[in-house]
């Protein structure tokens, strides 16, 4: 009887320990994934201001060449005695818009390129999150077990 009594004890604390151990990777499991959703909202609100920034640039861009457009339209109106000098600022409108319209280009594709990176690491977030979901809940029915023995 003295033997099963101790046998119990020791069975009592080796159960004690793995609970605790359990309990201890449940709180830093749930730390982590807390830490994954705060890295998730910032990342989004970094995107979010991103797409704010792009989408002013591309609303001063479009501006810029409305007015280079406007200007370039002008010139081509100018009378004859000015034609020479109206075909010089004409031309470097047009290169000022080529260029602008490169820049817009260039911007639309990094913004496509920030959306896809973001998609990306928002897909990747959810699935570490589902994971951690995933080991957190493995852990819970590990305590339960362990504290039901």
């Amino acid at each position: 009887l003295s033997q099963a009594a101790a046998d119990s004890d020791q069975e009592r604390q080796r159960s004690e320990r793995e609970a605790d151990e359990l309990r201890k990777q449940l709180a830093e499991t749930s730390a982590e994934r807390q830490r994954s959703a705060r890295e998730a909202e910032e990342l989004q609100s970094r995107l979010s201001q991103a797409a704010v920034d792009l989408e002013q640039e591309s609303q001063r861009r479009v501006r810029e060449t409305d007015e280079l457009q406007k200007r370039l339209s002008q010139a081509a109106a100018d009378s004859d005695q000015e034609r020479q000098r109206s075909e010089r600022e004409a031309d470097e409108l047009r290169k000022q818009l080529a260029e602008t319209s490169a820049e817009r280009q260039r911007s639309a594709r990094e913004a496509e390129e920030l959306q896809s990176r973001l998609s990306q690491a928002a897909v990747d977030l959810e699935q570490e999150s589902q994971r951690r979901v995933r080991e957190t809940d493995e852990l819970q029915k590990r305590l339960s077990q362990a504290a039901a023995d």
